[in-house]
């Protein structure tokens, strides 16, 4: 049933995606990034920002055409447990996982979330 749950969440984001709005789960919470500070530890995590001024496709796999899980907004927050593949990486953010364009995102630093908390 579970599997059913996201394949339809997928697919409705898909669609809304298609037609340029910003999309996101159905419970906001889920993009809170709600990974402790004490899992950012060294070589475990590391945090990046979009900077897709527009948002961010999060996809299924790392390609263009692979569906859209979700679009974040610029400034959300994402954690990878593995380098890069390419111009890809896996991504997590609350209960979401996919793959994002690293040319669209930058290691979150003290900085960034200064910047980004006061846009």
């Amino acid at each position: 049933m579970e599997k059913a749950k996201k394949a339809a969440a997928t697919q409705k984001a898909a669609e809304v995606t298609a037609t340029g709005q910003i999309i996101g789960p159905a419970d906001p919470a889920e993009l809170l990034g709600c990974q402790e500070e004490a899992d950012l530890q060294e070589g475990e995590l590391t945090e990046y920002t979009v900077t897709a001024e527009h948002g961010l496709r999060l996809r299924e796999r790392p390609s263009l055409d692979a569906p859209v899980i979700a679009v974040l907004p610029w400034g959300a927050g994402v954690f990878a447990d593995e380098p890069p593949i390419g111009e890809w990486v896996c991504v997590t953010t609350g209960l979401l996982s996919g793959y994002m364009l690293t040319k669209h995102l930058a290691p979150l630093t003290a900085e960034l979330k200064t910047a980004i908390v006061n846009e």
